[in-house]
């Protein structure tokens, strides 16, 4: 009896978790069987940890799974998961997942060779932070494999308000974690540097803004006119959308369908739009967008990047067009041209709109006229500007029929 007895602990001590381990040794953990401790962070605090991840070699998904969650034990009244994160680039909350949402495919990125991704992550070394910075929670972990290759997976999305405690918690599916428990803390969060607005404010500061609350004046153009507006564009850096967007509309108040309120367009800073002819996605002869973006560094060029951006009338057709300059100099532009916007004879308007971040508009100006050099608005000082006759802004170089300081002048 005793020999059984000693063989069935040599058993229990080679499958079950030690001390710091999330899991079976052998790899056999079942699906939400095992945790980690729960971490609980206040609002604007990072929590960092330091585990090795093992995997049966399964599954992509046999690895690490981060989970944040409510302030709530797991199953207990107001427990909610924010998201569930896997190591293979996929998550999920209570209502969606990576393959049914733009938002979480947007916001969660990797650069694994997934040809060799299941040994890879064997016996990897996993560096992990989960930082709030208001309602943004950023995941980033650095992974480095037994043979020294780095990768990254990083996942942005807002939980809550940023008021409330939330937890985070880990587990593994098929594998098991080795968690350096010296390696764990809780710091506060580097914060975004405070935003300082020169000119018209549109949102709010702290990057909160909910979609279609903030908005510019109305800019009514008659036909041949031209809308320059100037400003800078900050983001919370969460989706690509997070930044400006353009509407140009019929001339009557948002929502006023009774009125003839309808959207000719509304293009946003990432290259995408809709309206009356539906989405540029679906309808690109349409909507003929085009742009210079690197996609990989996006989200983090568009903080405050300044954009010279102008919606041109030419008969019926609308042309929007943004020049942009990143704070490290790098140029881009975006341009969208929509050539049936009703007969091209009647009054529109423009406004801006952003959602989670906030513009500084430090300027707006109408130029141009019905036929295209009239009732031209010029600088406060009006030295030595000049205009074609679609009344865009021309350089001293200009050649042909220009209005300058408020003559048209023929340049040759």
């Amino acid at each position: 009896m005793k020999k059984i007895f000693t063989f069935i602990t040599a058993v229990l001590f080679c499958t079950m978790a030690t001390a710091g381990t999330v899991g079976n040794e052998d790899n056999t953990t079942g699906w939400w069987t095992a945790f980690s401790d729960y971490y609980t962070l206040a609002p604007n605090k990072t929590l960092k940890l330091k585990f090795t991840n093992y995997t049966s070699k399964a599954n992509n998904w046999n690895n690490w799974l981060a989970v944040v969650t409510t302030d709530a034990d797991r199953g207990a009244d107001g427990y909610s998961e924010y998201f569930v994160l896997r190591a293979d680039n996929y998550g999920w909350n209570s209502t969606t997942n990576t393959f049914d949402n733009q938002t979480w495919f947007t916001s969660l990125t990797s650069n694994y060779d997934w040809n060799t991704f299941k040994d890879d992550m064997d016996g990897s070394t996993v560096n992990m932070t989960i930082s709030r910075v208001g309602a943004r929670v950023t995941l980033h972990a650095d992974i480095t494999t037994v043979g020294g290759v780095d990768y990254y997976e990083e996942f942005v999305i807002n939980c809550g308000d940023g008021t409330q405690n939330i937890r985070a918690f880990l587990t593994t599916d098929g594998g098991h974690l080795v968690i350096d428990d010296d390696a764990t803390t809780i710091t506060d969060s580097e914060m975004p540097e405070t935003i300082t607005i020169q000119g018209t404010q549109i949102g709010e500061t702290d990057l909160t803004t909910g979609w279609w609350k903030a908005f510019s004046d109305y800019y009514k153009l008659a036909k041949n006119q031209v809308l320059t507006l100037q400003f800078i564009n900050y983001t919370n850096k969460v989706n690509s959308w997070n930044n400006w967007a353009l509407a140009a509309t019929t001339d009557a108040d948002r929502g006023d369908t009774e009125g003839g309120y309808k959207e000719y367009f509304v293009v946003r800073a990432d290259s995408y739009c809709w309206g009356v002819y539906g989405n540029s996605n679906e309808n690109a002869d349409v909507y003929a967008l085009t742009n210079n973006y690197n996609w990989d560094t996006f989200k983090n060029d568009m903080y405050g990047a300044k954009v010279n951006l102008t919606l041109t009338r030419n008969g019926a057709k609308l042309t929007a067009h943004a020049d942009i300059t990143t704070t490290g100099g790098t140029n881009y532009f975006e341009n969208l041209e929509v050539a049936n916007c009703d007969d091209g004879e009647q009054n529109i308007r423009a406004f801006l709109v952003i959602e989670g971040g906030c513009i500084d508009l430090l300027s707006a100006q109408i130029t141009g006229g019905v036929d295209g050099i009239e009732n031209v608005k010029m600088n406060s000082n009006g030295n030595g500007v000049r205009y074609n006759i679609a009344g865009q802004q021309v350089t001293a170089d200009y050649k042909g029929l220009v209005i300058e300081n408020g003559r048209k002048v023929l340049k040759k």
